[in-house]
């Protein structure tokens, strides 16, 4: 292996160590369940599936839509201008009430500078049907 490979494959691994620290806030949340009775919850408005939506309740925009690697799935990037600290978990329903099936984790990706929550969702392709996000504050324990 030549010392400019060598150099190379060593950039690339400090940039991905970056990557995953700069991440460290993210939480992925592994199921979309619903909250328990006592978590005081908020709720979005039904969010339509269009790139740049922006919700009346909350403020939640569509920040974008992208396929996922599963072509039966796309990737939806959402930002609510709420309080980090009151959002430990997320639940995703459709407009009838019921959750939504998922094609990955839910990740939650809080800024406590701009107080802003993103959240990344894969949703089927198939129904192109709006959705509300259920943003939980669990007890502490």
């Amino acid at each position: 292996m030549s010392l400019s490979k060598l150099l190379i494959g060593c950039c690339l691994m400090l940039q991905g160590f970056i990557s995953t620290c700069q991440a460290q806030n993210t939480i992925l949340q592994e199921a979309n369940e619903q909250p328990p009775p006592e978590a005081p919850t908020l709720e979005t408005d039904i969010i339509q599936r269009i790139d740049g939506y922006k919700g009346d309740v909350l403020g939640a925009e569509v920040v974008s839509i992208t396929p996922a690697e599963n072509d039966a799935f796309e990737v939806i990037e959402i930002s609510i201008p709420i309080d980090p600290e009151i959002v430990d978990q997320v639940t995703v329903v459709g407009p009838s009430g019921q959750l939504l099936e998922l094609g990955q984790p839910i990740e939650i990706s809080p800024d406590q500078e701009k107080d802003i929550v993103g959240i990344t969702l894969t949703l089927s392709k198939k129904k192109k049907l709006g959705f509300q996000i259920k943003l939980i504050d669990l007890p502490d324990e």
